[in-house]
C-alpha cells in the first residue's frame, strides 16, 4: 500500500532529523566524568573512532554529475522539496511487513540532479553507501514504477537495525514494491545510501562497449538494452556483473548457443530451468534481435587475459 504523505508528521520527522544531526555535531568529544557508562547503542569496540565528519554527513545525500560537480542536500531539505509517500510492503531483508516513509526514485533523483527524468533515463547511475559499497545501475531501472528510497521507519521507534550487522539503514534505504522487482541482482537494495553518481558506460564497462560501429547499427541498440537489463548480472570481457555467466570469453555465447535458444531464454528462462534470472518478456522481438546483434559483434572484440 502506497499513499502520498505530506502530513505534519513528515515535517516533524524533518525537524527531528535536522535537530539530531545538529546535536551530533555539537556533542562533546569526551564523556563527562560522572558518566554511568557507554551509550547502549555504542558497544565497546577496539575499532578506531569514526571520522568526525561521518556523523555530520550522516543525513546528507549527494548527487554527483559526470563532470564531478556535486549537489548535496540534507534529509530535511529533501523532505521539504520532494513529495513523500507512506509505503507498506513485505520487505525481504527484514523478512516481514514494514511501513516506511519514502521518496519515489522517479521524483527524488531528478530533483537531486536538477535534470528531468527523461534526460536521466538513459544514464548509468552508481549508487554509493556510507561504508563504501557501490553498485552500478541504470536510470531506466531506477525510474520504474515501484522504486523508493525510504528515509524513515515506523514511528515512534525509529529505524530498526537491518541484516546480521544490525546496522542503522539511514539516511536512505532503497526498496521495491512490485513482485517483479524482488530480485536483488536486478533491483538492488542498498542501505545507508548516501550518493547517486552519474557515470559514462565507457568508464563503467570499458571492455563491453562495441567499438567502431556506427550509432545506427543494431548492435549499438543491443548494447544499450544489454546495459539496461543484463549487465548488472552478466559480464562481457569481464566488464559487468558476476552473478550470471560471462558472455564473451573464452567463447562468445553465440558460438555455442543458437540464436533461437538464447532469445527464448532471455524472454522466459523458467521454460528451460529454474534460476535467479528474471524473465524479460517485456522485450520485443526487435529488441531481442538487437541484443543478439550486440553479442555477435563482441566476438571480434575479445580481450586477452595474461597467462590464458
Amino acid at each position: 500500500m502506497i499513499t502520498q504523505n505530506c502530513t505534519p508528521l513528515i515535517r516533524l520527522l524533518a525537524l527531528l532529523i535536522s535537530a539530531t544531526s545538529f546535536a551530533c555535531e555539537r556533542a562533546p568529544e569526551a564523556p563527562q566524568p560522572d558518566a554511568a557508562g557507554p551509550p547502549t547503542l555504542a558497544p565497546k569496540t577496539d575499532a578506531a573512532e569514526p571520522p568526525k565528519d561521518e556523523v555530520s554527513s550522516r543525513h546528507a545525500v549527494k548527487f554527483t554529475g559526470a563532470d564531478g560537480q556535486t549537489r548535496s542536500f540534507s534529509l530535511a531539505e529533501l523532505i521539504e522539496h520532494v513529495p513523500t509517500h507512506e509505503v507498506t510492503v513485505h520487505d525481504p531483508l527484514y523478512d516481514k511487513e514494514k511501513t516506511f516513509q519514502a521518496f519515489s526514485l522517479r521524483e527524488l533523483i531528478p530533483y537531486g540532479f536538477g535534470q528531468t527524468a527523461e534526460a536521466l533515463a538513459d544514464q548509468d547511475i552508481v549508487l554509493g553507501a556510507l561504508d563504501g559499497y557501490t553498485v552500478p545501475t541504470h536510470g531506466a531501472r531506477l525510474f520504474e514504477e515501484g522504486g523508493y528510497a525510504a528515509f524513515a521507519d515506523e514511528p515512534p521507534k525509529g529505524w530498526e537495525p537491518i541484516e546480521a550487522k544490525k546496522a542503522d539503514p539511514s539516511p536512505l534505504y532503497m526498496i521495491w514494491v512490485k513482485d517483479s522487482q524482488q530480485n536483488e541482482q536486478t533491483h538492488p537494495r542498498p542501505w545507508q545510501l548516501t550518493e547517486f553518481a552519474l557515470s559514462s558506460h565507457e568508464a563503467l564497462y570499458a571492455h563491453a562497449s562495441p567499438a567502431d560501429l556506427p550509432e545506427d547499427d543494431p548492435a549499438q541498440r543491443g548494447y544499450a538494452l544489454f546495459r539496461q537489463n543484463c549487465i548488472v548480472c552478466h559480464s562481457v570481457n569481464l566488464s559487468g556483473g558476476r552473478v550470471g555467466p560471462e558472455m564473451n570469453i573464452p567463447q562468445n555465447i553465440t558460438e555455442y548457443r543458437s540464436r533461437d535458444f538464447v532469445l527464448a531464454y532471455i524472454s522466459n528462462p523458467e521454460q528451460f530451468r529454474y534460476s535467479q534470472m528474471p524473465a524479460f518478456s517485456h522485450l520485443s522481438e526487435a529488441e531481442l534481435a538487437s541484443i543478439w546483434s550486440y553479442l555477435e559483434a563482441m566476438k571480434a572484440q575479445k580481450i586477452e587475459l595474461p597467462g590464458k
